[in-house]
């Protein structure tokens, strides 16, 4: 499926995972205006997709560590 205006945000983020590369929270409300990436995510599990979640932490602007997590595309888990 390729991204079009059409296209649910749970395709979009799909899309995304498979055909850019990683996807960070901030990233979906920016390209999907999707604020729930993290149930996306677990519905996209759900159906069947690998999806790896990698936590990150930076430091802001006063020092402060922020936590968030980055979710990247692993393929189809295979079902017998």
């Amino acid at each position: 499926m390729k991204q079009t205006d059409k296209a649910t945000q749970t395709d979009n983020v799909l899309w995304w995972l498979q055909h850019v590369g990683s996807l960070t929270s901030w990233d979906a409300i920016e390209h999907f205006k999707a604020t729930r990436l993290a149930d996306i995510v677990y519905r996209l599990r759900k159906q069947g997709y690998n999806i790896v979640t990698v936590k990150e932490e930076r430091k802001d602007e006063n020092g402060k560590v922020k936590k968030h997590a980055r979710y990247y595309y692993a393929g189809r888990i295979q079902t017998r």
